[in-house]
């Protein structure tokens, strides 16, 4: 079965493909620095959407991450986006969660629905101990581990994103 993900990131892939052929790059609008690359003029260029772009561009300068078709943390990304650690996800997820707003919510429903892993530093994974699933895919949320090997770098999958929106909240108090 094919998933959701991989259909959206071969989607993605074509679109950013063919963007940059003709020179073109894509951001979230509002921003310079939501997208693959960014079109910030420095650092301290942020788009109208000041809080959202300062969370991506937090994210895009996080230096754990596996450059696409490259291997670093001896982990190899084939693809055509980086791969970035658990740790630097978790942040840009943290980041978008707490501006609880819509374009924070959609942004992290595409990025984290779209990307299927993160990695970290751990004891070698055994097995999936807790799963969350949606319609289409299953992602594992905690693993069971073998705690009497060493440590070492490998994949995660990320949690899908179940942000729940101001409005939403508002409606529960």
């Amino acid at each position: 079965m094919f998933s959701r993900a991989a259909y959206l990131t071969a989607l993605l892939t074509l679109i950013c493909a063919s963007h940059a052929s003709a020179g073109l790059s894509i951001t979230v609008p509002g921003t310079k620095w939501c997208g693959p690359g960014n079109i910030a003029a420095n650092y301290d260029d942020l788009g109208t959407d000041r809080e959202v772009d300062m969370c991506c561009r937090a994210h895009d300068n996080c230096e754990e991450k596996i450059p696409p078709l490259e291997e670093a943390f001896g982990l190899r990304n084939d693809g055509i986006f980086p791969i970035f650690s658990c740790a630097c996800e978790s942040a840009f997820r943290s980041c978008l969660t707490a501006l609880r707003n819509g374009h924070s919510l959609a942004l992290g429903k595409i990025y984290f629905n779209t990307k299927e892993m993160c990695f970290g530093y751990g004891h070698p994974i055994v097995s999936c101990q807790e799963k969350q699933a949606d319609l289409f895919e299953t992602r594992c949320l905690s693993y069971r581990v073998d705690e009497g090997q060493p440590q070492l770098w490998q994949f995660y999958d990320l949690a899908l994103y179940t942000h729940v929106s101001a409005s939403e909240k508002d409606s529960r108090d």
